[in-house]
């Protein structure tokens, strides 16, 4: 055997589970080869005609097509159509008017996450922080009010942690921290 040969062999023979389900599909292709060619038509379908009206019973003949062993089964179709499929009747639907939409006139786009927060941080612009109260409970003097952690000095901010020389506030709306730095004459 060539070297390429006993490659395709080593190859084919790893896949037991292809070889197998091949294997079973090569059978079954088989047996219905065989079956076909052996029926010699004897299980095939019996084969049916239309006609447009019903026929006597001296005119039903076997068609030139139809094998004499197989039976002929007549069907009635009627001349006429029961309805008008290009006949729309309008009364069966409702008629609605055509609206359209309403667009407000002064409607302004919504601003984006970075615009809101650029708007939040301008609300910082004003505070001033003058000095920082360190011990158990710390404090900050902003805008000469004094404030503990916790406490709002502007509305929608909230003072979270204090340390010497800054404070950090949290907006209610966004994650992260706003520093608000020592303010120096």
């Amino acid at each position: 055997m060539s070297a390429s040969m006993k490659k395709s062999v080593k190859q084919v023979s790893s896949e037991k589970k292809k070889i197998g389900i091949m294997i079973a599909l090569l059978v079954v292709a088989a047996f219905m080869w065989l079956r076909m060619f052996l029926s010699d038509g004897k299980s095939a379908p019996a084969t049916a005609s239309a006609q447009t009206s019903s026929p006597s019973a001296k005119e039903a003949k076997p068609s030139d097509t139809a094998l004499p062993s197989r039976p002929v089964v007549f069907v009635a179709l009627s001349d006429q159509s029961q309805r008008n499929l290009f006949d729309v009747r309008t009364e069966k639907f409702t008629r609605t008017t055509k609206q359209t939409p309403q667009v407000p006139q002064n409607l302004t786009p919504e601003p984006s996450e970075e615009q809101k927060r650029t708007q939040a941080a301008s609300a910082l612009k004003n505070l001033k922080l003058r000095s920082t109260l360190m011990s158990a409970k710390p404090q900050a003097f902003i805008n000469d009010r004094l404030f503990g952690v916790g406490s709002q000095p502007v509305p929608g901010f909230v003072i979270t942690r204090i340390t010497e020389h800054c404070v950090f506030l949290k907006h209610e709306q966004f994650q992260g921290e706003f520093e608000l730095k020592m303010y120096r004459d």
